[in-house]
């Protein structure tokens, strides 16, 4: 998962990596973009910023 919230327990906007620095997200619509591009996005005056990459085993073991 590519993380682009700050904070363990609200991961905000993600999307899945699909290798070759390219991510699926659904911003306005589902899509695919180069990683990068992503803190580009705006909508209602929010933009997504970067944080980094999480293993879904990682974000599957947090608690509620």
């Amino acid at each position: 998962l590519c993380l682009t919230d700050d904070g363990m327990k609200d991961y905000g906007h993600c999307g899945i990596s699909l290798g070759d620095g390219k991510v699926i997200h659904a911003w306005d619509q589902v899509r695919v973009d180069w990683y990068l591009e992503v803190e580009a996005l705006s909508f209602a005056g929010e933009s997504p910023k970067y944080l980094g990459w999480v293993s879904i085993e990682r974000v599957l073991a947090q608690q509620p």
